[in-house]
């Protein structure tokens, strides 16, 4: 399921409101909310095929890959006096909405999203494009090399591509700084073809 949408969906600051006070407040979804969620179901409904039989992977409950594109007119800061060159816009804040709408159509709960990738792009005209489908497999060697280091219950472990073994936090110190990480810092380094992650 492929989907483009000409507008972006309402951050989690404007999808919901509180009403009442006190004990009788309560959260609801706001009009802005309710017209995107609206809007977005049929478009997803529709890109999911659920009105055609037979279809291959709604048939049954199954983990799902959601890639999602978010395009916004400003992602870059003009004053030289700021703090950082980059817009503070995080994605995080706009993916609730799109939970909501995929386990609404598809019928399943979104505990049923597996792997999940958010990216975003500067472009003049705001948009989302969506990407559902089942998850694909992929041979992440790296993955079982985690999941083994994951099993020793070591704080702090760095790896790297091709080595022997994995050097523990009490078998190699780094110095300060390296990779942007504290020596004694709770981290996991991942150094994966010339790259490292915090």
């Amino acid at each position: 399921m492929k989907t483009l949408f000409n507008f972006l969906p309402p951050s989690v600051n404007h999808l919901y409101k509180t009403t009442g006070h006190g004990k009788f407040s309560r959260r609801v979804m706001t009009n802005e909310g309710k017209a995107a969620k609206n809007a977005m179901q049929i478009h997803v409904g529709r890109a999911l095929g659920l009105r055609v039989p037979g279809t291959e992977w709604v048939d049954e409950e199954c983990e799902l890959q959601l890639d999602a594109v978010f395009f916004f007119p400003r992602l870059y800061t003009v004053s030289r006096g700021a703090k950082s060159k980059f817009v503070k816009v995080d994605t995080e804040n706009y993916t609730k909405l799109i939970h909501d709408v995929v386990a609404t159509v598809s019928g399943w709960d979104d505990s049923a999203n597996f792997d999940i990738r958010l990216r975003k792009r500067e472009y003049p005209v705001p948009g989302l494009y969506l990407h559902v489908q089942k998850q694909v497999p992929v041979d992440e060697p790296f993955l079982l090399k985690i999941e083994q280091l994951l099993k020793k219950g070591e704080p702090c472990v760095q790896v790297r591509e091709g080595m022997s073994g994995p050097i523990s936090s009490e078998e190699h110190e780094a110095p300060s700084g390296a990779n942007g990480l504290e020596p004694d810092g709770v981290q996991l380094a991942l150094e994966l073809g010339g790259s490292a992650t915090s």
